[in-house]
C-alpha cells in the first residue's frame, strides 16, 4: 500500500506529536520565536561547568533547533550525560539521535540509540518513557518491514499507556496497530482501532490527530468502497493540517488525497496534488515523503502510458513513469523501507516490461515478490491474540483487585467495629467494676459505721451504767434529806 508513513514518540516535543501513523506531526512555532528560544539556550551556555545542568540545556536545544542541527546538539548532550553519568540525560540525548538516523535512513544506528533509550528507561522505570522507546523501536521495525516485531513493541507500548490512562499516547498507538491491520488487509478490525484512536483525540480537540486518524480512516473507506467517505475524510484533514500550519501534514494530506484521485481515474487531479506533496517534501527534506509522492506520480504516468494511443506519446509517458518510479526505488533503497522498495519495484516491473525491458522487468518483479513475502500474518495474528489475552487477563485481575479491595473494606470495617464494641464492652465492664466497687465501699463504710455506733452504744451504756451505780454508792453513804432537817431542828430547839 502506498503513503503510510510510521513515526515515532517523544522526539522534539517542541516540533513533533508522538505516534506512528500516516502523518509526521509537526508543532510549528514561528520562526522568530523558535530562533529567540535557540538563543537564549546558547547564550545560557557560555561560561556554565561540565555538569547535569548543560547537559538538559544542551537537550533542550535539541528539541527546538532546526532538523540539520538537532544531531550536533543531541550528540554533545549525549557525550557529556554519559561523561558525568546523567542517565536520565543519556536516554534523552539517545532517543534524538535515533531519531535523526532513522530520518536518514540508517536504521540500524537509530536502533542501537533506541535500544541504548529504552534500556535507561527501562532501569529508571520510567513507565512514559519506556512506551515511548518502544514505539519508536516498533517504527524502525515497521521500515525494516519486520511486522511483527513492529507490532509486539507497538502493543507493548499501548498497554503502558492505557495503565497510565495517558490518553494522547494511547490514541496514538491505537491508531499504530489500525495502521498495521490496514497494511494486512484486515479493514474492519483496522477500522475498530482506528476509530477509538479518532474519538479520543476529538474529546481532546487535538487537530492534528484528527486529520491524522481522518486519512487513516479515508483510506480504510477506499479499500471498502466507499469513495465519497475516504475523499471527505481527506479533504477534512488536508483543512485542518492548513489551519494549524503543519506543512509535513499537509503535504502527507496532498500525497493521500492525490493516491486516492488516481485509483479512481482521475489522474490530472492526482498529479496535482502529488506534484504539491512532492515539491513540500523536497522543501523539508522528507525522504520517506518523496519517496512515496515519486512513486504515486510515476504511477500517473504509467496509467497515461496505458490509455494512451500515440506511439510517440506513449514512449515519453513511460519514460517519465520510469523516471519518478527508479528515484522513488533509489530513495527507498537509501532508506532501507521495504514497503517503499515494494511499491516502487512492483511498478518498475510493469514499466519495464512495457519497454520490452524484460531482464529489469523480471528482476524487479522478484524484489517485489520478495518484499511482499516479509509480511508473515500468523505471527501478526499470534502477537495480537497474546496483547488481547494479556489485556483481558489485566481486566480480570483489576475485576478480582476491585473485589479483593471491596473485602478488605469490609474486613477493616468488621475490626473496627469489633474494636469498636469491645470498647464499649470494657467500658462498660469498667464502669460496672467502678459501680461494684463504689458499692463495696459504701457497703463497707456503712457496717464500719454501725460497728461503731455500737461500740459508742456500748460504751455511753457503760458510762451511764458506772454514773448509776455511783450514785447508788452515794446514795448509800450520804444521808438523807430528812434526816438532816432533823438534826437542824433539833440544833435549833437547843439554843
Amino acid at each position: 500500500m502506498t503513503g503510510y508513513k510510521l513515526f515515532f514518540s517523544d522526539i522534539k516535543p517542541g516540533k513533533i506529536f508522538n505516534g506512528f501513523s500516516l502523518l509526521l506531526l509537526f508543532l510549528n512555532f514561528s520562526l522568530g520565536s523558535q530562533n529567540g528560544q535557540v538563543d537564549s539556550l546558547v547564550n545560557r551556555l557560555k561560561n556554565i561547568p561540565e555538569d547535569t545542568n548543560k547537559v538538559n540545556i544542551l537537550y533542550q536545544l535539541s528539541e527546538v533547533c532546526e532538523e540539520e542541527e538537532i544531531l550536533n546538539y543531541a550528540q554533545q548532550a549525549y557525550t557529556l550525560a554519559d561523561k558525568v553519568g546523567y542517565k536520565k540525560g543519556i536516554a534523552g540525548a539517545a532517543n534524538n539521535i535515533g531519531y535523526v538516523y532513522s530520518k536518514q535512513g540508517n536504521s540500524r544506528a537509530a536502533l542501537q540509540f533506541y535500544l541504548r533509550a529504552l534500556n535507561i528507561r527501562e532501569e529508571l522505570n520510567d513507565k512514559k518513557g519506556i512506551a515511548n522507546s518502544l514505539n519508536n523501536i516498533g517504527v524502525v521495525y515497521n521500515n525494516q518491514g519486520l511486522i511483527q516485531k513492529s507490532l509486539e513493541y507497538n502493543l507493548r507500548a499501548l498497554k503502558i499507556r492505557e495503565e497510565l490512562n495517558d490518553k494522547v499516547e494511547t490514541a496514538y498507538s491505537l491508531s499504530n496497530i489500525g495502521i498495521i491491520y490496514t497494511l494486512q488487509g484486515q479493514y474492519d478490525r483496522a477500522l475498530e482501532f482506528l476509530l477509538k484512536s479518532l474519538k479520543i483525540r476529538q474529546e481532546l480537540n487535538d487537530k492534528a490527530g484528527i486529520a491524522n486518524s481522518l486519512l487513516s480512516i479515508g483510506s480504510i473507506y477506499d479499500h471498502m468502497g466507499h469513495y465519497d467517505k475516504a475523499l471527505k475524510c481527506n479533504l477534512k484533514a488536508l483543512q485542518l493540517n492548513k489551519e494549524i500550519s503543519d506543512r509535513e501534514g499537509v503535504a502527507n494530506a496532498f500525497n493521500l488525497t492525490g493516491q486516492l484521485f488516481i485509483k479512481h481515474s482521475e489522474q490530472e487531479k492526482g498529479l496535482d496534488y502529488c506534484s504539491k506533496a512532492l515539491g513540500i517534501f523536497e522543501e523539508i527534506n522528507d525522504k520517506q515523503g518523496m519517496a512515496m509522492s515519486l512513486n504515486n506520480i510515476g504511477n500517473v504516468y504509467l496509467i497515461k502510458s496505458q490509455e494512451e494511443k500515440v506511439a510517440k506519446q506513449k514512449e515519453r509517458f513511460l519514460k517519465l513513469a520510469e523516471e519518478y518510479c527508479l528515484r522513488s526505488l533509489n530513495a527507498s533503497n537509501e532508506l532501507a523501507y521495504p514497503e517503499n522498495i515494494k511499491n516502487a519495484s512492483g511498478k518498475l516491473s510493469l514499466i519495464y516490461a512495457a519497454e520490452g525491458k524484460y531482464k529489469e522487468a523480471y528482476e524487479n518483479q522478484l524484489l517485489f515478490k520478495k518484499i511482499s513475502d516479509v509480511v508473515n500474518n500468523k505471527e501478526i495474528q499470534k502477537a495480537v491474540l497474546q496483547y488481547e489475552f494479556e489485556k483481558k487477563e489485566t481486566e480480570i485481575k483489576s475485576v478480582q483487585d476491585k473485589k479483593d479491595a471491596i473485602a478488605l473494606k469490609e474486613k477493616q470495617h468488621q475490626r473496627t467495629l469489633t474494636f469498636a464494641v469491645s470498647i464499649v464492652l470494657i467500658l462498660v465492664i469498667l464502669f460496672a467494676g467502678f459501680i461494684f466497687r463504689s458499692y463495696k465501699q459504701k457497703e463497707k463504710s456503712n457496717i464500719e459505721i454501725m460497728h461503731q455506733k455500737q461500740i459508742i452504744e456500748e460504751k455511753q451504756k457503760d458510762i451511764l451504767d458506772s454514773i448509776h451505780y455511783a450514785r447508788r454508792i452515794q446514795n448509800s453513804l450520804l444521808p438523807s434529806e430528812k434526816y438532816i432537817d432533823k438534826i437542824l431542828k433539833n440544833k435549833e430547839s437547843k439554843v
